[in-house]
This record gives C-alpha cells, sequence and structure tokens, in this order.
C-alpha cells in the first residue's frame, strides 16, 4: 500500500529506483581500482611494503594525497617523508591503507551528483569521522583497529550513490524535490544500494557485515561487537557533524556503549578526542 504522506513525485521517483535497483537496470559505482587492490594486499599475510609502495604509485593523484597526508602534523611527528617508502615504513602498510582507500573512495566519479556536491561532500566528512572514531572506539577494547576504521569508512556508502542516482533520475523526469523529499528517499534507499555495492564489491565479510546491520547489530549472525561499534561511531559522528554539544549526556546514556563494555571514564575520553578526530579528518579530506 502507498504511503499517503508521500507525494507523487517521491512516490514516482521511488518506484523507479526501486524497480531499477532489482532489475539491475540501475548501476552502482565499481570499488575504485587501487582501493580494491590496496584492501587485497592487507588481508594478505604474504604482502611486503614495497608492493604496498609500488601499487600506490600506479596513481599519481593518490601517491600525491597519501604523501601530503603522511607529512601532515596528524601523522608526521614533525619528521618529513619524502617517498611512499619511507612513509609506509614510518606509518606501517595498515595506516597507509586507510589513507589510501579513504583517499580513492572520495576520488570516486561516479559519487558525484551536480548541484549537490556539497552534500556529497559532507556525507564523506561524516564517514571520515565515523571511521576515526570507530578505530579509537577498537583501539579502547584492543578490537581490530585496522577493520574498524573501513568500516567506518563504508557503512553508510550507500548515501552519497543514492543521491547521485535520485539527482539523475530527477533530472531525466525534470522533478524538483525539497531537501525534506531529498532526505527521506535517500534514507529509504541507501540501505539496499550500501548493500548491492558491497555484495558487487566482493568486500571482507566483516565489512559486509557491519555495512548491513549497524543499524541493528543485534541481529548482526556474526561480528557483532565490530557491528555495534559501527552504530555507535555512526553516532558519534552524528553528534560531530551536527555541532551538537548539548547532546552529549545523549551519548553518554547510550545503552549500546554498555552493552559493549565501555565504561564511563572511556565513553568521556572518546568525547574529550573530538578535536583529534577532526584535526586527522580535515587531513584525509580532499
Amino acid at each position: 500500500m502507498e504511503n499517503p504522506q508521500k507525494s507523487a513525485k517521491v512516490l514516482s521517483l521511488s518506484k523507479l529506483l526501486s524497480e531499477g535497483i532489482d532489475s539491475g537496470k540501475i548501476k552502482v559505482p565499481i570499488l575504485p581500482r587501487v582501493a580494491g587492490q590496496v584492501l587485497k594486499l592487507t588481508n594478505n599475510a604474504d604482502a611486503e611494503m614495497e608492493d604496498f609502495s609500488r601499487l600506490i604509485h600506479t596513481d599519481q593523484a593518490l601517491a600525491s594525497h597519501v604523501l601530503r597526508i603522511a607529512n601532515s602534523a596528524a601523522f608526521s611527528c614533525g619528521t618529513q617523508i619524502i617517498s611512499l617508502k619511507q612513509a609506509v615504513a614510518r606509518l606501517g602498510m595498515r595506516l597507509l591503507a586507510e589513507i589510501a582507500v579513504a583517499i580513492s573512495v572520495q576520488q570516486q566519479k561516479n559519487f558525484t551528483a551536480k548541484g549537490f556536491e556539497e552534500q556529497q561532500r559532507l556525507m564523506m566528512r561524516k564517514a571520515l569521522i565515523s571511521a576515526t572514531y570507530g578505530k579509537e572506539m577498537a583501539r579502547t577494547k584492543r578490537r581490530n583497529v585496522e577493520g574498524q576504521f573501513i568500516c567506518g569508512l563504508l557503512h553508510t556508502v550507500g548515501e552519497p550513490v543514492t543521491l547521485g542516482l535520485i539527482v539523475q533520475i530527477a533530472t531525466v523526469k525534470k522533478l524538483k524535490l525539497t531537501t525534506q523529499e531529498m532526505d527521506s528517499l535517500i534514507a529509504e534507499f541507501h540501505p539496499t544500494v550500501g548493500k548491492k555495492m558491497t555484495a558487487d564489491w566482493n568486500l571482507p565479510e566483516l565489512i559486509v557485515t557491519t555495512c548491513n546491520y549497524y543499524r541493528n547489530y543485534k541481529s548482526a549472525p556474526n561480528y557483532q561487537i565490530e557491528t555495534g561499534m559501527t552504530y555507535l561511531s555512526d553516532v558519534m559522528a552524528n553528534w560531530v557533524i551536527n555541532e551538537e554539544e548539548d547532546e552529549k549526556d545523549i551519548i553518554i546514556e547510550n545503552e549500546t556503549f554498555y552493552e559493549l563494555n565501555f565504561y564511563p571514564d572511556e565513553i568521556d575520553a572518546l568525547l574529550q578526542q573530538k578535536s583529534q578526530v577532526l584535526a586527522i579528518v580535515d587531513e584525509m579530506e580532499i
């Protein structure tokens, strides 16, 4: 039954999106080549630093961004890094892999929605905040730090792509949407689009699970702790991006923190890391 609260144009777009996704006529972007290869390398126990350096060198724009970030105040510790090989040796392959995937995803041109670039930029910024907070949570509880960063980065990857799809269809159909209507459609479809993307990209099971279940981590068939942390990193990112300082008490009282055995002082420490998190995100944005 159709929702009477939806306008005719929203119902029309919703139907077109649903039919297009189900039929396969609407294509989602492929995983950026270098990002996919970086993820494979980081999951290969036999991979060496030289392999990683050689891979990053195949994308000059990416290599330039990686070196810039490696030399930033947030990562360099005051020592200049002049080569990718040195960057890998100094910062470690895992950290450089996180940077490379974050940059590569931001460079994905198929994510672009003409006229809505700023909204998409904020979506990516929120993802970077979530990734960075997720990493800090994992470090606090001695979990998989690197995996948690990627989970935070990609758990809402369907959002900017869904926005792009909506804009494409609306442009063809000559429909103008209000911000509220656009947000409603993104909320409705980004989980489906994200699920399709993670499946098509053949991502590791950990990332697929957190992307699909972070809104209800208790239902996750596995990786419930990592999925719960991804949900919490999303909560923290919303708090930061919306500049809602008065909601600290709401965050502190979030029951998921306690279900995952976070202590009050650990939650407070995460809240206090806001400026450090933003400093890292500022450096990783392109």
